[in-house]
């Protein structure tokens, strides 16, 4: 999809009389890179926001973030987010919250999918496999590699 040149003029706009950081996201879209994180704001702040890919039919496992909630922003491609157990379809223009503490994952539908994902920043990142209680160890915390799916199956 390209960018209007209305867009594109606002973003130049906004990137000369505004302070903050700017990005036109439309070039990482549809994942040419495979599943994982594709872009990251980068800079000072207090957020900490992320364009992640999924291929079609792949997945993030199962994982529970202890630290922050985060907000989901759909921007192209279709899945499923499942919260505690109850699942929800994504499509773009979906924002979804998800709490902090809570057991998730996110699956592509046939078109692959894109998102944002956008919390408080943090340490390292704390993401590991569902646990049976917060004093459990689980997971590699520096590496999300061990949640990704890479089949319907659901296998690593």
């Amino acid at each position: 999809m390209a960018v209007e040149a209305s867009s594109l003029r606002t973003l130049r706009w906004m990137a000369e009389h505004h302070s903050g950081t700017m990005a036109d996201l439309s070039g990482y879209l549809h994942g040419g890179g495979g599943d994982g994180v594709h872009w990251t704001l980068e800079g000072p702040g207090e957020l900490n926001v992320n364009l992640v890919h999924l291929d079609a039919g792949h997945a993030m496992g199962e994982h529970v973030n202890e630290a922050v909630d985060v907000v989901l922003v759909v921007l192209a491609g279709t899945g499923r987010l499942t919260i505690d157990g109850r699942s929800t379809a994504l499509a773009p223009h979906v924002v979804a919250h998800v709490p902090r503490t809570s057991l998730r994952s996110v699956r592509a539908g046939e078109e692959g999918l894109d998102y944002l994902s956008i919390h408080r920043r943090r340490g390292p990142l704390d993401v590991g496999p569902p646990r049976a209680s917060a004093a459990d160890e689980g997971g590699d915390p520096a590496c999300w590699a061990h949640l990704f799916d890479d089949d319907a199956t659901g296998t690593g």
